[in-house]
Parts: structure tokens; C-alpha cells; sequence
């Protein structure tokens, strides 16, 4: 499969370079990243307005340009964003890229070159953080999908690229950045095992990443996949800012899930044709249990025979921060920016899920990254996903903003406030695509996103070193980091 970012050429990196060094410099101004998910409640203007994220200052700079970029007002008046992963931008977004917010966003940026901004704050932690915070924002500003006012994206993008040069931390200082994940288990703020009489706890396993785990890195690969990756739609969807680690856990222990990963690579054939069905019905991929609604048809499918992990198996999702350091290198970083866990409590055949969609299969837990918590030194920065909590969606959705254009542009979506038509929770979502049973969850999505030749489909126990390597590898090839690139060799400062 093509990759969403058209690879950058030898012709068009020159070209690129030579535009963005041709941009006035920062002082003389001439008079838009979907993805992961974004959330959620709305928060009250007054408290936003005052939001003081990186410094107890809310005026600080650093706060100005981080809520520039992550707090929004909707068409419903009320702001959201903040303390969220990723920035609410979609690939039809408006702000930042014309009108006011662009004017504004230019202007901050500005303030931030001029000043030399970077200077105002020198903890690595905080730094890194920010860095990763505006790169989102430029990778959404530099999509090749999007060419509405190009010349202010274009703009935006070089000065989003200076700031984030500015940033950039020693490879020394970010080896010393914290292992979060560790400090999350040492703080004992979670129970660190799945309760089947407490199904709603959110629990967080200790000993992830050491030798000899129960937890087994998983990774995927075939003929035709841009990446070998354990979650190769999560990479290509944040643009390979983060590492995406896979681990899988059945209740056998290491050795169990070890000869269980052998028994799926060793699987002659993982996919077949999807069959025709009667009535025309769709041979459905993902069925989400909520509303029983599925997805995915024709062509190769999951092979229903797969051989099936047991009741109880656990798989977890972990997303680590990535960052580029001084020499223009991306590094991956310890510090974890999300935890997705999902306990298979019920794993029924294909004929009994089909009959019964919205049947609970799976116990899903999340925790995700706060920046407040994170430089507080609480708990590693995680915080465990409420049950009631919702998000607008960045991820694996169609391109149209959410927050623009007002109840006649969208008016199934009633009023933001109105409960009643408030985007999904959370831990519902992850449901659409891994809704399907036992294995069939961790197979079925890379043919219904066309990741690669779904025939080839190979399963296997990898490393997150290896996967780092992976990551790295497939982000160079993209578009945007050639700009990037280019804007940082034409702009030496």
C-alpha cells in the first residue's frame, strides 16, 4: 500500500529547501495532523484562558503557545482541548491556517523566535514535551492531502519548524529523560493485576520492557506492509512520532505465549477470500458492539481458523514519546504517552459474535499522558481514562472539523453540551476496530485499512529496539520529515 505521505524526492527536497529558505526572516513577517484521539469534556473559558501547563505563570510564553495550538472554541462557544495528547486538527481544519488564529498563531511563534524563547525554561523534560507538542502541529500544517491556503500553511510550518530546532535536546539529555512507565508502577497509584471481580479497575503491569516478561513484544509483518510493526495503522496515523509497542500475555506465562506466536507464524494460511454471502451481506472485518454495525469486505480477509489464544489472554498497547535531538536525529524516548490494555474475558466463535454483536468480549483499560502530572513527578504523568470520559476523535476519522461550522454543518451532532450527541467515550472506541474475537481483533484491522497483502499476514516475537529501528526507517521516508529536514539545513541557527 501507498503510504499516506507521498515519499519525498531528491527534485522535491531541493525545491522545498529552497522555498523555506527563501521565507522572510522571523523578524520581517509580511503583512495546518489528524489522528489518536482527542478529547474530551469541555472545559469553562475562564479556567482555560488561565491554563498554566509548562510554568505556574499562565501568561508565560510557553503557555500562550502551547494553548494556541491545543485549546479550541467551538461553534458552540465553549473552548476545548488543553491537557489532551494531541491537538484538535483535522484535515479539513480551518484554524490556524486563516483568519485570526492564523495571525495569532504567526504572532506567537514570532514572540518565540525573537525572544529566544527556547531559553525561557531549561528543565529537558519540558522541552522535550513541547517539541513534541508543535511537531503534531506541523506534520498536520505539511499533510500533501491538503492544499486550502498553502502559502499560510507553508508559513506556519516554518516557523513551527524553527521552534521545534530550538528545542531540540543532546542525545545525552534525552537518554536521561525518565523512564515514566517505571515510575507509574514504582508509585503504586494503580493495582498492578486484572481483578475479574473488580472488571472496571484500571490496572497498570509492572516489568514491561524487562527480560524474561510474560509479556511478549508482538510484531507484524508481510508482503506489502509499509512497516513491520505490531500496530503498523497507529504509527502511520501519528505520522511515526510515537512508537507503538505491542505486548501480548496469555494465561499460560512467557513460554505459553512464546509457543502460541509460533503456532501463528507457522500458520500456512492466515488469510482467505472472503466468501459471498446471501442477500448481499457484507463479510464483516469489525463489528462494533455497540451499535452492531460492521465493516470491511471483499478481497483477503482473516482466516477464521487462525489458531485462537484463550480466555483471559491480555493485550496491551503501549505509545512512547519520539523526539528529535540536536543533530536533526529522531530518538525514541521512555517517557509513555499512552497505555491501552484490553482483557479477553469472552471469545466466542465467528457464528456467535455475529448473532450477538453487542456482546461484552473484552475488558478495556487506558491511561494516558498529563503534562501537569508529568512535571508534578506524579505517578509518571499517567492517569487512568475514566469510564464516562469522551473525546472528538483525530484518529481513523474522516477529515471534516469537528468544531467549525455550527449546528447547520453537522446537525446530527445536536449541541456539544447536549449529552445526548456527544461524540463516543473512550474506552468504547477501540471496540470498531478490535471488536472481533480473540485473535481475530489483532488480524482483522490490517486488511481493513489495506495495510499490505493481507495473504502474507506473519506474526512474531520482535524487540522495541527493532521496532524503534522500524519506525525511524519508515519516518524518514515521509514527506513531511523532508521538509522538516530541509528547513533545518537551510536555516542554521
Amino acid at each position: 500500500m501507498q503510504s499516506r505521505s507521498a515519499t519525498l524526492t531528491g527534485l522535491a527536497f531541493c525545491t522545498v529547501v529552497c522555498l523555506l529558505a527563501a521565507a522572510p526572516p522571523d523578524g520581517l513577517r509580511s503583512n495546518r495532523t489528524g489522528a489518536v484521539p482527542v478529547h474530551s469534556q469541555p472545559r469553562d473559558s475562564q479556567s482555560l484562558s488561565s491554563l498554566a501547563i509548562y510554568d505556574p505563570n499562565p501568561n508565560h510564553l510557553w503557555n500562550r503557545l502551547f494553548r494556541q495550538f491545543y485549546v479550541r472554541k467551538a461553534w458552540d462557544g465553549r473552548d476545548y482541548g488543553g491537557d489532551v495528547l494531541d491537538p484538535l486538527l483535522w484535515g479539513e481544519t480551518h484554524y490556524l491556517i486563516t483568519g485570526a488564529s492564523h495571525q495569532q498563531a504567526l504572532s506567537v511563534l514570532d514572540e518565540f523566535l525573537s525572544s529566544q524563547g527556547e531559553r525561557l525554561i531549561t528543565d529537558p523534560l519540558k522541552r522535550a514535551m513541547l517539541q513534541r507538542d508543535l511537531w503534531a502541529v506541523f506534520d498536520w500544517a505539511t499533510d500533501p492531502l491538503y492544499e486550502e491556503a498553502k502559502h499560510n500553511r507553508t508559513e506556519l510550518a516554518r516557523k513551527l519548524g524553527l521552534a521545534i530546532k530550538r528545542l531540540a535536546l543532546s542525545p545525552e539529555q534525552i537518554q536521561a529523560l525518565p523512564d515514566t512507565y517505571s515510575l507509574a508502577v514504582a508509585a503504586k497509584a494503580f493495582p498492578n493485576v486484572y481483578d475479574h471481580n473488580q472488571r472496571e479497575t484500571a490496572f497498570l503491569p509492572p516489568n514491561l520492557l524487562q527480560p524474561g516478561s510474560g509479556r511478549v513484544n508482538l510484531g507484524t509483518a508481510g508482503e506489502g506492509f509499509p512497516l513491520a510493526s505490531g500496530a503498523p495503522v497507529h504509527t502511520q496515523e501519528f505520522g511515526a512520532r510515537s512508537l507503538f509497542l505491542v505486548f501480548i500475555r496469555l494465561p499460560g506465562g512467557r513460554d505459553g505465549t512464546l509457543a502460541y506466536i509460533k503456532q501463528l507464524a507457522d500458520f500456512p494460511k492466515p488469510c482467505i477470500q472472503a466468501p459471498e454471502l446471501p442477500s448481499g451481506q457484507p463479510y464483516f472485518l469489525t463489528r462494533d458492539p455497540i451499535t452492531g454495525g460492521g465493516t470491511g469486505t471483499g478481497g483477503m480477509v482473516p482466516n477464521p481458523d487462525l489458531p485462537q489464544f484463550p480466555r483471559g489472554t491480555q493485550v496491551l498497547l503501549l505509545r512512547r514519546m519520539m523526539v528529535i535531538d540536536r543533530e536533526g536525529q529522531l530518538r525514541p524516548t521512555r517517557l509513555v504517552e499512552s497505555v491501552q490494555i484490553q482483557v479477553f474475558v469472552d471469545i466466542p466463535s465467528r457464528a456467535e459474535w455475529l448473532a450477538a454483536p453487542s456482546k461484552l468480549l473484552q475488558d478495556v483499560f487506558e491511561f494516558r499522558l498529563s503534562r501537569r502530572k508529568l512535571f508534578a513527578g506524579d505517578a509518571g504523568g499517567l492517569r487512568a481514562v475514566a469510564r464516562d470520559e469522551w473525546e472528538f476523535r483525530t484518529f481513523g476519522v474522516r477529515p471534516f472539523d469537528q468544531l467549525e461550522g455550527g449546528p447547520g454543518a453537522n446537525a446530527s451532532m445536536g449541541t456539544l453540551s447536549d449529552a445526548e450527541h456527544r461524540p463516543p467515550r473512550i474506552l468504547n472506541t477501540c471496540a470498531g476496530c478490535h471488536g472481533a474475537p480473540g485473535v481475530q481483533s489483532l488480524a482483522a484491522t490490517r486488511r481493513l485499512f489495506g495495510q499490505g497483502t493481507c495473504s502474507a499476514l506473519k506474526f512474531y516475537a520482535t524487540s522495541a529496539e527493532e521496532q524503534a529501528e522500524e519506525t525511524i526507517d519508515w519516518k524518514h521516508g515521509q514527506y513531511n520529515w523532508g521538509l522538516l529536514q530541509g528547513l533545518w539545513l537551510s536555516n542554521a541557527d
